[in-house]
């Protein structure tokens, strides 16, 4: 019942920033969904959710990624918290909330997916619209380093 809460916030404040520039850079796991939900059968919230995390994790290594503003709307404190700190407990929650709904954790559970199909994903998810026009600057989007991410979370 909490995790659906949490879900249907994000939802809500994810549709609200879309009129808002700054709010959208958080939309790049659009970007990494439609690699695969225009490929296979699976819903694309069941893709945000198996790669959120990671993706997440790739933004925070190499950007602040408003590590911030994500975790006050997710209600993580961050008085007296590194920036490390902030951004694990983030990815701690996120992956949480995916758990508690009961989605899963891996890319080797979209049917029909194989792991030989990872490198032209990546390539398509590199020239993704949502990846290309609201990655934070600084972001390193090449298709080496996503299908790196995309291995990860195999």
């Amino acid at each position: 019942d909490g995790a659906l809460k949490q879900v249907i916030t994000g939802i809500i404040l994810a549709q609200y920033g879309l009129s808002v520039p700054e709010a959208q850079k958080i939309s790049i796991v659009h970007g990494f969904g439609h690699g695969f939900s225009t490929r296979y059968e699976v819903q694309q919230g069941t893709v945000h959710g198996i790669v959120a995390p990671a993706v997440l994790e790739y933004v925070f290594d190499q950007t602040d990624g408003r590590r911030h503003v994500i975790a006050e709307s997710l209600g993580i404190t961050t008085e007296g918290k590194s920036t490390e700190a902030v951004a694990e407990a983030i990815v701690s929650k996120v992956t949480s909330i995916r758990n508690e709904l009961g989605l899963p954790s891996q890319l080797r559970s979209i049917e029909g997916l194989e792991k030989s199909h990872l490198p032209p994903i990546a390539e398509e998810i590199e020239t993704d619209p949502w990846l290309e026009e609201n990655s934070p600057s600084g972001l390193d989007r090449s298709k080496d380093t996503i299908e790196e991410i995309l291995n990860d979370i195999w």
